[in-house]
């Protein structure tokens, strides 16, 4: 597993890759897509960590369960957190701050990554509202403090509103789902970090207008809509997948109306069609069924209490760590007095699978002594888990990666050529490998699947 924690400073384990999770985006870096904005606000990079393509946007919104218990008066922004938490990256390098927008899946050879690093005074990084304005301000149009981060002057595009700014005053940090909503929708029942995850997580985060946000408050789509109609497409479909990364509820099936309106396209049919075997909302037909089909029979995944895969939802550290325990035939495992990870303890979830997993040397945790089992797993982190179960087979990578993404020397540069060259995984139709994405479950099937047919 790699030996760098991501960006989050405190706490440890609170941040994506999920997450995230999860890339920068020139103009409304969150909003991809939005086409009312000046041309310099392009490129605009549709494959971040955690965003659904509008295509299985638009299924995870014909399949979306719906909320009957109503609104929870609990609800406390405190429950989220008190204020934003500091993100900061390595001395003298960008990767923690890759990790957290997903940079490293941007592949755009007119895009430059922007050298943030030098806003990050050694001892105090940029809180979330301050990396999220230097992120989000049109071609790299900012300025900021370098002792402490706070944002000077700048150039933004309010999607929201459809205009342009420079006054950073004028803008507010929006969660595109509100807190409130995600609280009522099922965060209530969350860990206090997997909260706190949500309410920092920058497929969540967006730089928009102040007058905008405080219209919306906690509203869904279905009480309320950006004033600029060109926002509502990217604006459901980033809504969209923030619900369905975390496996959120919508509020009505006013809110499912006024997501369809938004996004386009004819809601699915009433009925469905058959489904491909043991999880009721894997379809015949659906990329991977097979795969996600073969999983239920191996017993490899158990699946949800409520006859579900969720295939769009991204896979757990844990779970990773127990689907390949359970492919080994989940041998009897010496259980420590005292666990090797300090956020893993004894009869937790998965507990065994993990202490199994580190024991084969299959995961090593992080730096800082945690292995983070909440936290979705990245592609070029599942290669590296894959072959080490594979029992780190004798491979020497080729001088030229096979992935136009992937850098010689990278981490986990040859795990992931050791992939391709299995044929365990394909990449993707433009070349890349995506290696800071986070693995969505029916991909996660459909890579065990192939690696149980060559080993």
């Amino acid at each position: 597993m790699p030996t760098s924690p991501p960006s989050l400073i405190a706490p440890s384990r609170t941040h994506r890759a999920w997450a995230a999770l999860l890339a920068l985006l020139l103009g409304l870096a969150l909003l991809p897509g939005l086409g009312a904005g000046p041309a310099h606000a392009e490129p605009l990079d549709k494959s971040q960590p955690g965003l659904l393509s509008v295509t299985d946007a638009r299924r995870a919104l014909s399949t979306m369960a719906v909320d009957r218990n109503g609104a929870d008066s609990g609800y406390h922004r405190d429950h989220f957190y008190k204020s934003w938490r500091v993100v900061t990256a390595q001395k003298g390098s960008n990767r923690g701050l890759r990790s957290w927008y997903g940079w490293d899946s941007y592949t755009s050879s007119s895009w430059k990554e922007p050298d943030v690093t030098r806003a990050l005074a050694p001892k105090k990084g940029c809180d979330a509202r301050e990396i999220t304005l230097i992120r989000d301000a049109v071609n790299e149009d900012v300025r900021w403090n370098a002792s402490d981060c706070k944002v000077t002057g700048g150039r933004w595009y309010e999607a929201y509103a459809g205009r342009t700014t420079t006054d950073a005053s004028t803008l507010d940090i929006e969660h595109i789902v509100a807190m409130q909503d995600a609280w009522n929708n099922g965060a209530k029942s969350w860990h206090a970090d997997q909260r706190l995850q949500f309410s920092h997580d920058p497929l969540v985060l967006a730089a928009v207008s102040k007058s905008e946000n405080r219209s919306k408050g906690s509203r869904g789509p279905a009480q309320w809509k950006p004033s600029n109609k060109a926002a509502w497409p990217a604006y459901a479909q980033r809504y969209i997948s923030i619900k369905s990364n975390y496996d959120l509820t919508l509020s009505s099936e006013a809110e499912r109306t006024a997501l369809w309106q938004m996004i386009g396209g004819a809601p699915a049919p009433s009925k469905p069609s058959t489904p491909a075997g043991p999880f009721k909302d894997v379809r015949k037909g659906q990329e991977h069924h097979v795969a996600m089909a073969w999983m239920k029979s191996a017993g490899i995944s158990k699946g949800w209490p409520d006859g579900t895969y969720r295939p769009l939802q991204p896979a757990n550290r844990d779970a990773m760590a127990a689907f390949l325990y359970r492919m080994e035939g989940s041998p009897k495992v010496s259980l420590p007095s005292r666990s090797p990870f300090r956020d893993v303890k004894p009869g937790q979830e998965h507990y065994t699978a993990i202490i199994w997993a580190y024991n084969k040397g299959i995961t090593t945790g992080w730096d800082d002594g945690t292995f983070r089992p909440t936290q979705p797993i990245d592609r070029d982190a599942m290669a590296a888990f894959l072959y080490r179960f594979a029992g780190k087979p004798a491979y020497s990578a080729p001088s030229t990666s096979p992935f136009k993404d992937v850098r010689k020397g990278q981490k986990f540069a040859r795990e992931m050529a050791w992939m391709k060259s299995t044929g365990i995984s394909t990449g993707w139709a433009d070349g890349t490998y995506r290696p800071a994405q986070p693995v969505k479950r029916d991909a996660m099937a459909a890579f065990l699947h192939r690696y149980s047919k060559k080993f």
